[in-house]
């Protein structure tokens, strides 16, 4: 077994079979002996026998051990057989390519052990409070689409457990191959699609905010930013956003845009604390 596509799931139904859907053998074009999926669902209430094992017969669907996605990935890692694991995200839709990229840049570059493919949208931005993780310079290692060799990503001890939220387990796991100067090679074809989605900022989005960037810090002090350059980089970024899109974009969800000012500092460390965008590429 080449690959084992690892998924991290909690109460994420629809938008997994649509995410394991364009992962089938015939839509990746790729023979199922090259390659297994594992879902590991963090959800009690899900029974890993119901429809989603009926419908994709192919899936593993493993129950998770509750404890947040850091420690669910670990867990799928755990019972993968691959030689090479990739995390992929539920709400993702990986392209026909995805898989076969992955591969080519495995046997075009045996100096590499990482590779990151690219995150994309299928349409521009049309409101002021959609996001979604674009990365389509590489250079971030997000969680939700990347492949690693199997035996570096236990000898790094996967991803932290400490996180009990989505939210800066994978920037500590970039902190860990940078502290072993591993590098990692970005492969602009091995593409998936992320839907946009319409942020509604609360106070539990911005507990789980700061309670991992607290969890970060605490382990790397020495990435924490000053406060100075913290307020200018924020308001130079949201300035200069305002300006670049708001002509463009619908005005609804113009409230907000701005009420995510108080969670956006947090959002800005991920970027600070990781390597340069500029990755080499494939």
């Amino acid at each position: 077994m080449l690959l084992s596509v690892i998924i991290p799931t909690f109460k994420r139904r629809e938008t997994l079979s649509i995410c394991l859907k364009h992962l089938a053998p015939e839509i990746q074009n790729l023979s199922s002996d090259l390659f297994e999926v594992i879902v590991t669902d963090d959800a009690l209430d899900n029974d890993p026998r119901d429809s989603l094992s009926r419908d994709y017969p192919w899936v593993l669907h493993n129950r998770g051990p509750q404890k947040g996605p850091a420690s669910n990935r670990n867990s799928g890692a755990k019972s993968a057989r691959g030689e090479w694991l990739i995390f992929l995200d539920d709400d993702c839709l990986p392209e026909p390519s995805f898989l076969s990229a992955y591969i080519e840049a495995i046997h075009k570059n045996p100096d590499y052990f990482v590779f990151e493919g690219s995150t994309l949208v299928a349409r521009p931005r049309i409101r002021l409070d959609e996001e979604a993780p674009i990365n389509d310079q590489g250079g971030y290692l997000w969680s939700c689409n990347f492949l690693i060799k199997r035996n570096l990503f236990f000898e790094l001890g996967g991803f932290c457990e400490l996180y009990p939220y989505p939210c800066m387990e994978d920037v500590d796991f970039r902190e860990q191959l940078k502290k072993r100067d591993v590098k990692f090679l970005f492969v602009p074809k091995a593409s998936v699609i992320h839907p946009w989605r319409s942020f509604a900022p609360d106070n539990k989005y911005l507990k789980m905010r700061l309670i991992s960037h607290a969890i970060f810090f605490d382990r790397y002090p020495l990435l924490r930013p000053s406060f100075s350059k913290t307020c200018r980089t924020i308001l130079r970024g949201w300035v200069l956003g305002l300006l670049r899109e708001a002509p463009r974009l619908k005005f609804r969800g113009f409230w907000r845009y701005f009420a995510r000012l108080s969670t956006v500092t947090q959002c800005q460390f991920s970027h600070w604390s990781g390597f340069s965008r500029k990755q080499p590429r494939h």
